[in-house]
């Protein structure tokens, strides 16, 4: 990747904005092509190519966290299941089960409607010329695209 100086919010065209927009807001329907195609298709724009990557990386952190709270549960269901077994299945109840598993659609169902509302927040930011706010994925595509980190401001210290 070309290490390019930051993008004059000012100075973007609207296609621009329009294309980091729908690189955030196409995540939410489809979590991996539609950040991929928007990064490979606005690769001439810094702006769209950068919104594009954030959105990209965001949805693959959100998968790894994801795919690791399922691991864990499934190696706790597997646990229990064999903890069962060795007890011939004496003590064996239907409602742990059933409970953890509402609990854990439940989480899953959060965790979806927030990714959700934040890509169309991302989204309106990005269709306003804004810069993605520090995060963990803004510092992972920093680090990507070889931008250096935003120096912190005094009121953004306190």
């Amino acid at each position: 990747m070309e290490n390019r100086e930051p993008v004059d919010s000012n100075q973007l065209l609207s296609s621009e904005k329009t294309g980091a927009a729908l690189a955030h807001v196409s995540g939410v329907f489809f979590p991996f092509f539609g950040p991929l195609v928007a990064f490979i298709v606005g690769n001439k724009s810094p702006y769209v190519r950068y919104h594009a990557l954030h959105a990209l990386i965001g949805m693959l952190l959100l998968n790894a966290f994801l795919i690791t709270i399922g691991v864990i549960s499934l190696s706790i269901s597997l646990m229990n299941l064999w903890r069962h077994y060795q007890e011939n299945f004496q003590n064996f109840e239907w409602w742990p089960i059933i409970l953890k598993s509402a609990v854990t659609w439940i989480i899953i169902a959060l965790i979806g409607l927030t990714n959700t509302v934040v890509n169309i927040i991302q989204g309106i930011r990005a269709y306003g010329g804004q810069w993605p706010k520090k995060s963990l994925t803004t510092a992972i595509v920093n680090r990507f695209l070889r931008r250096p980190q935003p120096a912190i401001s005094p009121s953004q210290a306190s």
